[in-house]
Protein backbone atom coordinates (compact mmCIF):
# COMPACT_ATOMS: atom_id res chain seq x y z
CA UNK A 1 0.00 0.00 0.00
CA UNK A 2 2.79 2.20 0.49
CA UNK A 3 2.88 3.42 -3.46
CA UNK A 4 -0.17 5.36 -2.58
CA UNK A 5 0.84 6.64 0.55
CA UNK A 6 0.04 10.50 0.41
CA UNK A 7 3.38 12.55 0.83
CA UNK A 8 2.32 14.30 4.44
CA UNK A 9 1.78 10.23 5.87
CA UNK A 10 5.58 10.38 5.46
CA UNK A 11 5.62 13.20 8.32
CA UNK A 12 4.08 10.79 10.92
CA UNK A 13 5.82 7.78 9.58
CA UNK A 14 9.32 9.20 9.99
CA UNK A 15 7.89 10.37 13.61
CA UNK A 16 7.18 14.24 12.51
CA UNK A 17 11.98 14.45 13.09
CA UNK A 18 12.24 16.55 10.40
CA UNK A 19 9.51 18.66 11.20
CA UNK A 20 10.11 22.58 11.93
CA UNK A 21 9.02 23.18 15.69
CA UNK A 22 9.24 26.35 16.05
CA UNK A 23 7.34 26.57 19.31
CA UNK A 24 8.24 26.44 23.28
CA UNK A 25 8.46 22.89 24.52
CA UNK A 26 5.77 21.68 27.23
CA UNK A 27 7.26 18.62 28.20
CA UNK A 28 5.46 16.43 25.29
CA UNK A 29 8.01 16.11 22.75
CA UNK A 30 10.05 18.47 21.11
CA UNK A 31 11.93 19.57 17.60
CA UNK A 32 13.21 16.40 16.57
CA UNK A 33 12.22 14.32 19.27
CA UNK A 34 8.63 13.57 19.26
CA UNK A 35 6.54 11.57 22.60
CA UNK A 36 5.23 8.48 21.63
CA UNK A 37 2.01 7.17 22.37
CA UNK A 38 0.26 4.50 21.75
CA UNK A 39 -3.86 4.72 20.65
CA UNK A 40 -5.27 1.36 21.55
CA UNK A 41 -8.92 0.22 19.95
CA UNK A 42 -10.80 -2.82 20.09
CA UNK A 43 -11.80 -4.06 16.86
CA UNK A 44 -12.98 -7.11 15.14
CA UNK A 45 -11.55 -8.24 11.35
CA UNK A 46 -13.91 -6.20 9.59
CA UNK A 47 -13.81 -2.88 11.54
CA UNK A 48 -9.82 -3.22 10.71
CA UNK A 49 -10.52 -3.31 6.67
CA UNK A 50 -13.29 -0.57 7.21
CA UNK A 51 -10.38 1.31 9.01
CA UNK A 52 -7.94 0.68 6.37
CA UNK A 53 -10.81 1.98 3.85
CA UNK A 54 -10.91 5.05 5.49
CA UNK A 55 -7.74 6.05 5.08
CA UNK A 56 -5.41 8.52 2.97
CA UNK A 57 -3.71 4.86 1.12
CA UNK A 58 -7.52 4.10 0.29
CA UNK A 59 -8.59 7.50 -0.92
CA UNK A 60 -4.65 8.21 -2.82
CA UNK A 61 -5.63 4.99 -4.40
CA UNK A 62 -9.04 5.27 -5.48
CA UNK A 63 -7.88 8.79 -6.98
CA UNK A 64 -5.20 6.77 -9.58
CA UNK A 65 -8.27 4.00 -10.36
CA UNK A 66 -6.94 1.33 -8.27
CA UNK A 67 -9.82 -1.10 -6.94
CA UNK A 68 -10.04 -1.20 -4.02
CA UNK A 69 -11.70 -3.48 -3.03
CA UNK A 70 -9.44 -5.94 -4.01
CA UNK A 71 -6.34 -4.10 -2.44
CA UNK A 72 -8.01 -4.31 0.57
CA UNK A 73 -8.53 -7.50 0.41
CA UNK A 74 -4.78 -7.91 -0.42
CA UNK A 75 -3.91 -6.52 2.04
CA UNK A 76 -6.27 -8.27 5.06
CA UNK A 77 -5.59 -11.78 3.67
CA UNK A 78 -2.17 -11.29 5.03
CA UNK A 79 -3.67 -9.74 8.72
CA UNK A 80 -6.44 -12.71 8.46
CA UNK A 81 -3.61 -15.39 9.07
CA UNK A 82 -2.14 -13.91 11.58
CA UNK A 83 -5.61 -12.48 13.38
CA UNK A 84 -6.19 -16.32 13.85
CA UNK A 85 -9.62 -18.40 13.40
CA UNK A 86 -11.80 -16.06 15.46
CA UNK A 87 -12.09 -12.94 12.78
CA UNK A 88 -15.49 -12.04 14.87
CA UNK A 89 -14.04 -11.34 17.99
CA UNK A 90 -12.62 -7.89 18.63
CA UNK A 91 -8.91 -7.87 19.25
CA UNK A 92 -6.51 -5.01 21.02
CA UNK A 93 -4.91 -3.09 18.67
CA UNK A 94 -2.41 -0.19 19.30
CA UNK A 95 -1.25 2.27 16.78
CA UNK A 96 1.43 4.15 16.76
CA UNK A 97 1.71 8.07 17.43
CA UNK A 98 4.03 10.70 17.69
CA UNK A 99 3.26 13.94 19.53
CA UNK A 100 4.95 17.51 19.88
CA UNK A 101 3.29 19.93 21.93
CA UNK A 102 4.50 23.57 22.62
CA UNK A 103 3.75 27.22 23.01
CA UNK A 104 4.18 30.16 21.08
CA UNK A 105 7.63 31.69 21.41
Amino acid sequence: MRPYMDPRTRLAMERYRDLPFPFEPVGVGREGEPADVDMEAEMTLEDLAGFVMTGSVATTAGEKGVDLEALVKGVMKEVEEGWGDRPTVPRKLVFKAFMLAGRPR
